[in-house]
């Protein structure tokens, strides 16, 4: 997947939203987060923080 300049602009209006409902997000998590949404991929995380996350906006999770 190629991180394009977008995606990083995405990751911080995502982790502002996150953040303006009370849920944290670190640099990394929202960068994975944007990325996952604009390529519509899915996340396989053990991390409940995309949990979490997906609540805010829509991203496909596969949980272990």
């Amino acid at each position: 997947v190629i991180v394009v300049g977008d995606d990083y602009e995405n990751a911080a209006e995502l982790s502002n939203l996150a953040s303006a409902k009370g849920i944290q997000s670190t640099p990394v998590d929202s960068l994975i987060w944007a990325i996952a949404i604009r390529t519509k991929f899915s996340i396989f995380s053990l991390d409940s923080d995309f949990q979490r996350l997906s609540k805010i906006a829509p991203i496909k999770l596969w949980k272990a």
